[in-house]
């Protein structure tokens, strides 16, 4: 229903956010920890962990450009000259990173990646 619903539009932080605090209450009351980051004192995860797990990710484990990574993440161009000249969207290099990313998601290997899919804990 959820999948149905969102089809071709994206989630907003506020939405992520819910998600996210919505998973940890059922992991806590069914006494399974919470997913935090060990890396920020245990911390609980928020939305902005994942841009920054896929922007590691992409400069770390991919050939995709920073460009084509700058787009995904939706940050703007700072410089005002490659702003003025840069008018493209790189919709075609978002969409191959975004198969790539969605397909490293989809099948953990390493330990690295937590699946988020009801039943499922670690």
């Amino acid at each position: 229903m959820l999948r149905k619903t969102l089809e071709g539009k994206h989630l907003s932080n506020m939405a992520m956010a819910q998600v996210v605090r919505r998973m940890n209450a059922e992991r806590h009351s069914a006494g399974l920890p919470k997913y935090v980051d060990p890396k920020e004192n245990n911390r609980e995860v928020v939305p902005h962990g994942f841009r920054s797990t896929f922007t590691d990710w992409v400069a770390d484990r991919s050939n995709f450009d920073k460009e084509t990574r700058e787009f995904a993440t939706g940050h703007a161009i700072t410089d005002k000259t490659v702003a003025a000249y840069r008018r493209g969207t790189a919709v075609e290099k978002r969409r191959k990173l975004m198969d790539a990313w969605a397909g490293y998601c989809a099948s953990p290997t390493s330990g690295d990646v937590v699946p988020f899919r009801k039943g499922e804990a670690r």
